[in-house]
């Protein structure tokens, strides 16, 4: 019947079509530029918490060769105080040994 209307009408459809896969291609894409942008900020945050992660290994490292140097000059401290302890603990056993000698024995010869 009309051969130019169904052409118009055809391509009106075909246009309507093409808008819309358009549309739906423009929703693609920048859906796939909102995940490129997600991946991008997912990739440096990795980055930072490896860097993060290297800098506590250090110091752990050093944290660990501290302690083992406080662990070995503490039992250095503490065999020190030990020898003094007993090398005071020496003197004062022969300081009372002594003192009691003078307090009994000089009395003994003394009334002889």
């Amino acid at each position: 019947m009309f051969p130019h209307h169904d052409t118009s009408s055809q391509q009106e459809s075909s246009n309507l079509r093409g808008a819309d896969e358009n549309g739906q291609i423009g929703q693609l894409q920048q859906g796939i530029r909102v995940g490129r942008c997600i991946a991008e900020q997912n990739a440096r945050s990795m980055a930072e918490r490896g860097e993060n992660l290297e800098g506590l290994l250090d110091k752990t490292g050093s944290l660990e060769e501290s302690s083992s140097l406080f662990r070995n000059s503490a039992s250095d401290a503490k065999r020190r105080m030990w020898r003094k302890n007993k090398k005071w603990t020496i003197i004062l056993c022969a300081g009372v040994c002594t003192a009691a000698v003078v307090v009994i024995v000089v009395p003994v010869l003394l009334h002889r």
